[in-house]
């Protein structure tokens, strides 16, 4: 029997399927060809702990495949598997992604039950970081470069210190000063160009200002060399310290040393750690090591409703006058009369 055609159709015959491997995703083909050429993905391989066994995937694959699992959208490690099935995508990359128990077990390596040991019965706690967590800080660092040398950024630096809740429903997560658990991850940014030079993923009952200054240090640590103009921008949680007084550790040539900031302590406020600086060239022995307080006034935008309120309050108490603050209706009231 002969086939008829379809009125206003062409008359074609269609043998067999499509036999190449498609993807939706190919888009993700510049992620992928700037994170391998710049470097930044074949580091991790470096700064990692060598792995025990040349089976299965590498420290950059894994890296990669997060990268990819965020870049596409995904939320959970269980958002690998439809990625799994894209057979176009594993194409793509070079090799298969990793199952979601596999990636949780890679992740596992970067709890150290060790680090550990010191946490009181009460009270707050932040633990030293892992090796594996200070080998992802150094793929960072090399991140942070990369972009320096592709881009060149202004000479302004502005480190934006971030503290935030995020609730969590894990049975390991400490309540948060909001009353729900969570976690309170610690972040510094490099506000003009939106990178995250450091970071701590810290349990629910961590203050903010604890550890502020390292964080903050490790954070310019990660910006190459050049005559960058740097400032730090924060909340309160950096400047509290200031008011109602701290101890601190600084960083000397020798080490850490302890600083015991008094209440009160004034922007721009000089602090001498005797014998903590270089050796004299006499040979009589060290010099000091001189310490300057830096307190940044934080903008309205970055605070909370609560934390303007409370300084509103605070005004008030001391009887400082404040700008009123305005509903859009009073703006309304006072533009037309």
């Amino acid at each position: 029997m002969s086939r008829r055609p379809l009125p206003n159709a062409l008359d074609l015959d269609l043998l067999g399927g499509l036999t190449d491997t498609v993807t939706p995703h190919a888009g993700v083909t510049l992620l992928l060809d700037v994170g391998r050429r710049s470097g930044v993905i074949p580091a991790a391989d470096r700064y990692l702990p060598a792995k025990q066994s040349a089976k299965g995937l590498g420290h950059s694959q894994f890296v990669e495949a997060f990268g990819l699992l965020s870049a596409l959208g995904g939320e959970c490690l269980d958002d690998f598997e439809p990625l799994r099935r894209d057979r176009g995508l594993a194409a793509l990359v070079g090799y298969d992604l990793p199952a979601a128990s596999t990636a949780r077990q890679w992740l596992a390596r970067f709890h150290d039950a060790a680090r550990l040991a010191g946490r009181p019965q009460q009270g707050s706690f932040i633990p030293e970081e892992s090796v594996y967590l200070a080998g992802l800080r150094a793929v960072v660092q090399r991140t942070v470069q990369a972009y320096c040398t592709a881009v060149a950024p202004a000479a302004p630096v502005t480190l934006d210190v971030d503290a935030h809740l995020v609730e969590s429903s894990k049975a390991s997560a400490l309540p948060t000063y909001e009353g729900y658990r969570g976690y309170p991850p610690l972040l510094v940014e490099w506000a003009e160009t939106g990178l995250v030079l450091a970071d701590q993923f810290r349990d629910g009952n961590v203050p903010a200002s604890p550890r502020i200054q390292e964080l903050v240090d490790e954070a310019y640590a990660s910006v190459p060399a050049g005559a960058w103009q740097v400032s730090v921008r924060s909340d309160s949680a950096a400047y509290e310290q200031a008011v109602l007084g701290t101890l601190v550790e600084v960083d000397t040539l020798r080490g850490k040393a302890p600083l015991d900031v008094p209440p009160g302590t004034a922007h721009g406020r000089d602090f001498r750690l005797r014998g903590e600086g270089i050796d004299r060239l006499d040979g009589s022995g060290r010099g000091d090591h001189m310490v300057s307080v830096q307190i940044d006034v934080p903008a309205p935008r970055d605070l909370s409703e609560e934390e303007l309120l409370l300084l509103r309050r605070l005004a008030e108490l001391r009887g400082h006058p404040v700008r009123e603050e305005k509903t859009v209706l009073d703006r309304m009231k006072n533009l037309f009369g």
